[in-house]
């Protein structure tokens, strides 16, 4: 019995492996892409960004954390940028009258996150 507990809290002791969370950069980018194209997660582009439940649940710690507060405060010129960006795109594509379908395959530059 007593050998069984030791080995059990030698088991329960070792770190616990847990998925590698992806680059915070594209984290950050869909979160401020979402606040500038006034779009939900659910509806970012397919590929482009990390999925939509991984972003849910980080959303919702940064929440708690008041990260995700911060983050829309640091990154109000960058989502202004892309805002604008954005806007000139979607008019482009209506006064071009361009036909999208299917899965985006690639975003235009200004969608990434720069440093300052």
């Amino acid at each position: 019995m007593i050998a069984n507990f030791s080995r059990l809290r030698r088991d329960s002791s070792r770190r616990r492996i847990v998925p590698k969370r992806p680059h915070d950069r594209s984290v950050c980018a869909a979160f401020c892409f979402c606040r500038a194209a006034g779009i939900s997660i659910e509806s970012l582009p397919l590929g482009q960004f990390p999925d939509s439940i991984f972003l849910r649940s980080t959303q919702q710690r940064w929440l708690r954390a008041g990260t995700l507060a911060r983050l829309f405060e640091v990154g109000a010129p960058a989502i202004a940028r892309m805002k604008k960006q954005y806007e000139a795109e979607i008019r482009r594509l209506t006064m071009d009258q361009v036909v999208v379908t299917g899965k985006a395959t690639t975003l235009p530059r200004w969608t990434h996150v720069r440093g300052v």
